[in-house]
């Protein structure tokens, strides 16, 4: 066997190992974005901003996967999100209607923003 054969053997399963870990985060980081910038379509969309947000909004010690929730099983930090309370400050632009303000009608039975006395310092 060539020198060139047994290095493409032997790098064989090292670069399908990378690529594949690159591929992963680089899809964790698309659907992690798009989380924050655009409404969720279907239901793992909502469920991942759902999920998602419960970790930044409500409690940050629970809830810490964004594709998925196996870890926080496996671990013990999933939680329910129910409606997630949002300062307003810092509210996604797919949330709220620029004309009124409020938590879009689409997104109301999930989202609410936080009164000025509730927001937290």
């Amino acid at each position: 066997m060539d020198s060139a054969a047994g290095l493409s053997i032997a790098t064989t399963p090292r670069l399908t190992r990378s690529s594949g870990l690159i591929t992963m985060y680089l899809a964790y980081e698309v659907v992690h974005r798009r989380a924050h910038t655009h409404p969720g379509k279907g239901r793992y969309g909502r469920w991942v901003r759902g999920h998602h947000f419960y970790h930044h909004f409500t409690n940050p010690h629970f809830n810490h996967g964004v594709t998925t929730p196996f870890w926080d099983w496996v671990f013990g930090t999933r939680r329910a999100p129910g409606v997630i309370r949002v300062p307003p400050k810092l509210a996604m632009g797919w949330l709220v209607d620029p004309r009124t303000g409020a938590v879009r009608a689409e997104h109301a039975t999930g989202y609410s923003l936080l009164g000025r006395s509730e927001v937290r310092a």
